[in-house]
């Protein structure tokens, strides 16, 4: 990534009393969750497990930060954390394995919604990085 403006000038002009989070791209749930990556058993536990903690039901139409890239207020961080680290033994390895497995499979990519989904679910301000994919920075092995 190659960000296209000077950052910490815009955090500092953007970052205000209001809780924001600044972040790549957000999107639908039904992006994040059945278009990109589809693991119906990992994803209706991620939610179950949600809702029991946070003793609230889950929203379905916030918008969600997705590739784990995002500046978030400490107070969000902190509160999701106690949600997020909980779940590192429940889930693995079984999220993993077949038949929960059935996109990419790798916890990365199940941890990067859990995260998205936490963040989204706290109704903060968006403000989208103006940030540029550049692939030629990409270090290719095969």
């Amino acid at each position: 990534m190659k960000f296209t403006d000077n950052i910490i000038e815009f955090l500092q002009k953007n970052i205000t009393l209001i809780p924001t989070i600044f972040s790549l791209g957000c999107y639908s749930f039904k992006f994040c969750s059945y278009d990109t990556w589809n693991e119906p058993n990992t994803l209706n536990y991620i939610i179950n497990d949600y809702e029991i903690f946070y003793k609230k039901s889950f929203n379905y139409n916030n918008n969600y930060p997705l590739y784990n890239s995002y500046v978030i207020p400490n107070e969000t961080y902190e509160k999701i954390m106690k949600w997020v680290i909980q779940l590192y033994d429940k889930i693995y390895p079984w999220c993993i394995e077949k038949p929960n497995a059935s996109h990419f499979g790798r916890i990365g990519g199940i941890y990067e919604r859990i995260m998205g989904y936490c963040i989204g679910e706290e109704n903060l301000q968006n403000i989208i990085l103006n940030v540029l994919h550049d692939h030629k920075y990409k270090q290719l092995s095969y």
